[in-house]
């Protein structure tokens, strides 16, 4: 079973500031679901962590 994930603030505001410089829009919790299998939540029950996820720019028509 995954537990839930448990953001660490250090991680996530430094995360954020670095990812920022690039002029990436952040936000903590996306307003929007979204779904995936992964252990990240078991891991931050032991241990400092976040949860990154970032689009990838693509050409007009192509799939990401």
């Amino acid at each position: 079973m995954y537990a839930d994930v448990v953001l660490n603030e250090t991680l996530c505001g430094l995360y954020g500031d670095h990812i920022a410089a690039y002029g990436q829009k952040v936000v903590k919790i996306s307003p929007v679901i979204v779904t995936a299998s992964t252990d990240q939540g078991n891991v931050s029950q032991a241990m400092p962590a976040l949860h990154a996820m970032f689009g990838i720019p693509t050409e007009d028509g192509a799939a990401t």
